[in-house]
């Protein structure tokens, strides 16, 4: 008698995003209670900056990458949160002048007109995901952390860009 392939149990990998999790942001209070701390922690350096992904196989190499991708990853994360909770509120509290205006200049293919509004953090949201690949057609909704992780890298890019040769 044949048996079938057995199953296996899903076990909790101890991984590198685990650890950061712990580490950082164990005690620190985040955005969103539905998911709980330490899982945004993880879904954003897993989902985001993809660090499992990376040819530093072991978690020691891990390590050194962690105190980098951390911080873009905090920041994401509190950028998705306030998008979520204070939609209408202006983007500079998140983002920089000149970041947000080259957001602009990137989604809109053309410079920002003179007297133009400073974007809520909601539309900033939406650019910075444009921006990473996010679609943005009328049912997609907010784009999530890997496309906002990867216009994220674009936006800082191009600001730099802008910043060393304006």
């Amino acid at each position: 008698m044949t048996k079938g392939p057995r199953r296996r149990r899903w076990k909790r990998k101890e991984g590198p995003a685990l650890l950061w999790a712990t580490a950082v942001v164990g005690s620190a209070e985040l955005p969103d209670a539905r998911l709980g701390q330490r899982a945004v922690a993880i879904l954003a350096l897993k989902s985001g900056c993809r660090i499992e992904k990376t040819q530093m196989k072991t978690a020691e190499r891990i390590k050194i990458l962690l105190p980098f991708f951390s911080v873009v990853a905090a920041r994401l994360v509190a950028l998705t949160y306030w998008a979520r909770t204070e939609p209408n509120a202006a983007c500079t509290v998140a983002l920089s002048d000149l970041e947000w205006r080259v957001a602009w200049q990137f989604t809109h293919k053309r410079r920002v007109p003179a007297g133009t509004p400073v974007p809520t953090i909601a539309e900033a949201v939406r650019m910075i995901g444009r921006m990473g690949g996010h679609l943005g057609r009328k049912g997609d909704g907010m784009p999530g952390l890997r496309s906002l992780w990867k216009g994220w890298r674009d936006l800082q890019l191009l600001a730099d860009y802008h910043q060393t040769f304006r």
